[in-house]
């Protein structure tokens, strides 16, 4: 329960002023009331949140407010305590993945082709050579080589050359591919497999000449 409060003590505008020998009744300003008029309601809202207010004057000219009526008091219109709502936050979007950096864009192949031979291609050749080259972007860089694989073999070792040839190679059907190292010998970049067939004459056929 609220404890019963005096804010002021006078019977109508007027409050009584003493001084030494004698008394007088002196007007209190009207500004004074209006501050008062405001003031005084608001001292009660923090008490006031979900209870009901009464006001009342006594005999003596002094005002109460308390939760408990009394005797010829009046209601006062207590306005609800402000709530605070908290403005929604949006919400964080994913994180998308950085972006590469120049240097790490520099440090790694686009592609690498077989473009000799072209795929499905026919060689014809006596001793069995076939030219193998290669594409790749961007350009090789120096420290980096080229592996050349004859149906999945290797075939010699790394080169700085984007060519090459394989010798000897028996007829029939065949793979080629590449693929780019590294000093460390890590793959960089590797190639699809393109196939080709080779002819050779037959050594049966020389001797029957």
């Amino acid at each position: 329960m609220l404890t019963m409060v005096s804010f002021l003590r006078f019977p109508t505008r007027f409050q009584r002023h003493r001084s030494p020998g004698h008394g007088i009744l002196s007007p209190i300003p009207a500004y004074a009331m209006a501050v008062l008029g405001l003031v005084l309601p608001l001292m009660v809202l923090p008490c006031a949140a979900g209870a009901t207010i009464y006001k009342w004057t006594d005999a003596n000219g002094v005002v109460h407010f308390s939760d408990t009526p009394a005797e010829g008091a009046k209601k006062v219109d207590v306005p609800p305590a402000p709530v605070y709502s908290a403005p929604k936050l949006p919400v964080p979007a994913a994180a998308q993945p950085a972006k590469p950096t120049k240097s790490a864009a520099k440090s790694s192949y686009s592609d690498i082709a077989v473009v000799q031979p072209t795929s499905k291609e026919t060689i014809w050749s006596g001793s069995g050579d076939v030219e193998v080259a290669v594409s790749v972007t961007p350009d090789l860089r120096p420290h980096d080589k080229v592996q050349f694989f004859l149906d999945g073999q290797p075939q010699g070792a790394p080169s700085s050359s984007i060519q090459t040839h394989f010798p000897d190679v028996s007829r029939g059907t065949h793979q080629v591919s590449a693929e780019v190292v590294n000093p460390d010998g890590k793959v960089l970049v590797r190639s699809d497999s393109v196939t080709f067939y080779l002819h050779r004459p037959s050594i049966l056929f020389h001797k029957g000449k």
